[in-house]
């Protein structure tokens, strides 16, 4: 009886994390003694026998790459990771608001719009500098005490963490119309 070695499939890929502005993952080899290898790139992509490559992928999520690898001996083996690829972080914040919703469900929270955040922190103040409203990842409809406060200028202060837990702050003012 012959014992014949397995190989043993190892790999590395980068940028991890990354996101739509460089979707091009490079794909590297580490694998001991092998004569042939085919890689499932999660996207119904298969690349067989190369060791070394780039990949682009077109949309965002998690992906899961399988990557088979065999010997002389017609042995194998398998080794399975996961890559992400991030929305690009943006964000967008209203001057203004209408909170109404006894008349229309247009526009009657105060809340930025953000892709590629995992949370945002707001705090709301009135014209005198008081803090009136906090939250974590929700929007303000308006209201101090369950009443809705006066038409006017109030501002904010935002603290999001994007998809990398970078930290960034947004103040500015806005107007409440009734």
């Amino acid at each position: 009886i012959n014992i014949n070695a397995s190989p043993i499939a190892n790999f590395k890929f980068s940028p991890q994390p990354t996101n739509m502005s460089d979707p091009n993952i490079y794909f590297t080899d580490n694998s001991n003694n092998i004569i042939g290898s085919t890689w499932y790139l999660g996207d119904g992509n298969i690349v067989t026998d190369s060791l070394n490559f780039w990949h682009t992928y077109n949309d965002t999520g998690k992906y899961i790459i399988t990557y088979i690898v065999n010997n002389e001996f017609n042995c194998s083996d398998t080794i399975i990771d996961s890559l992400i690829i991030n929305p690009i972080y943006k964000i967008f914040i209203p001057n203004a608001f209408t909170p109404n919703p006894d008349i229309d469900e247009l526009n009657n929270m105060f809340e930025p719009n953000i892709i590629g955040a995992n949370k945002y922190i707001m705090n709301i103040f009135n014209l005198w500098g008081e803090k009136i409203f906090e939250s974590e990842n929700r929007g303000w409809n308006g209201k101090q005490n369950g009443k809705y406060v006066q038409n006017g200028t109030y501002s904010y202060s935002i603290l999001v963490n994007d998809f990398n837990n970078k930290l960034f702050k947004y103040t500015g003012t806005f107007h409440l119309i009734r």
